[in-house]
């Protein structure tokens, strides 16, 4: 398991979280990891609030960028690291559909809704509890 970053680049708006605070050239990166408790512990080692996750990346100025790659953060190219991004999406994907619909999900375990909070699986519906079906099918 491992925890990535890419290359800052400028873009035109300060991300959540660092709005209003003084910054030249808004250049900003970004840490995602294969696993989310790896993502969250990296964002606490290097300085970052669980409320400025981005679902499942953090934007990370290029300091905490460094820091991150010192405490063992791979370094990806955009590509490599778009590549990467896909590749976990998809994955998280393929795991929601089967548990919403059924797959080897028990009654009554935790997943990931769409919006990606927890929630208790109900098999016998096919719905996690408290959603709607629209969402349970996407």
């Amino acid at each position: 398991m491992s925890v990535y970053v890419d290359p800052p680049i400028a873009y035109a708006r300060e991300p959540r979280g660092y709005v209003g605070r003084a910054r030249i050239a808004h250049r900003w990166a970004h840490m995602i990891a294969d696993a989310e408790a790896e993502l969250h512990a990296m964002a606490q080692a290097v300085g970052l609030r669980r409320e400025w996750c981005q679902g499942d990346h953090y934007d990370l100025v290029p300091s905490r960028r460094a820091l991150a790659v010192r405490l063992g953060a791979v370094a990806l190219d955009r590509r490599a690291f778009g590549a990467k991004l896909r590749q976990l999406r998809t994955g998280a994907r393929m795991r929601r559909r089967a548990c919403c619909r059924g797959g080897d999900v028990e009654q009554g375990t935790t997943c990931s809704t769409p919006a990606g909070k927890p929630s208790v699986h109900d098999a016998s519906a096919g719905l996690h509890a408290g959603s709607s079906p629209a969402a349970s099918t996407k």
